[in-house]
């Protein structure tokens, strides 16, 4: 397999998370034909870049999004790369305390990062000079087609 670099980059408008991910998920999709994966990556992308807007630039929309797509030998990479606040990174949960039968007991906040270590093999953050990255990996096995 040759490998596939791809950049994108919005503008910090919540509007175009969905847009973003989807394009991201259409470009897995020519390698992987696993629709639970492909909806787990776009989930995966929904939250990370969601979180940049929301924490990192606190809904501003003057400000950019990248999001690198690197795949490559049965493994994708996603980097998410913003130049806002660094937002203190916790340990994901190890389970959700909710009842599940209860969607009021559901939480608020600390979902993403739990769905993010769960679905993807890799996750790590680091800061290399004022840029914000989350490294998000994730293996798979190739279509036959490719």
């Amino acid at each position: 397999m040759h490998k596939i670099f791809i950049k994108l980059i919005i503008e910090s408008k919540i509007e175009l998370v969905i847009p973003l991910s989807e394009a991201i998920r259409a470009i897995c999709s020519t390698v992987v034909d696993d629709e639970l994966l492909l909806y787990d990556i776009k989930l995966c992308l929904d939250e990370a870049t969601t979180n940049v807007i929301k924490h990192a630039y606190h809904y501003k929309p003057e400000n950019t999004v990248e999001v690198l797509v690197t795949i490559e030998d049965g493994c994708m990479v996603f980097q998410i790369v913003d130049n806002g606040d660094k937002v203190p990174i916790f340990a994901p949960k190890i389970e959700l305390d909710y009842d599940v039968n209860d969607t009021e007991s559901l939480p608020e906040s600390g979902m993403g990062l739990f769905l993010m270590h769960r679905i993807m093999d890799e996750v790590s953050f680091s800061k290399q000079e004022k840029k914000n990255i989350l490294t998000m990996k994730k293996k798979f096995t190739l279509n036959i087609s490719t």
